[in-house]
């Protein structure tokens, strides 16, 4: 199963990336605009994660509702940015 770029950014804040998504990652950080665009084109998920990490206001909230469920990082994340998941009642 391949990871979502959402759940490799919060890997990638947290410092437990493999060199090529630090490096992926750190492209996108510094990408102006169109290069951000051609790099969308490629990695959709994780130049979406770092808009909304960034330059989103509320943007914590939809990448935290992005991440698969369960992933290890999710309650680190929840406690350091005094966010909630919200858990279907299914």
């Amino acid at each position: 199963m391949t990871k979502s770029g959402y759940d490799a950014y919060i890997e990638f804040q947290y410092g437990q990336s493999g060199s090529f998504m630090k490096a992926l990652f750190q492209a996108i950080t510094l990408a102006d605009d169109v290069n951000s665009l051609l790099l969308a084109k490629g990695y959709p998920e994780h130049v979406h994660a770092y808009h909304l990490w960034s330059k989103t206001k509320g943007g914590l909230k939809i990448l935290l509702d992005r991440m698969t469920p369960g992933h290890a990082l999710i309650p680190q994340f929840c406690a350091e940015y005094n966010l909630t998941q919200e858990v279907d009642s299914d």
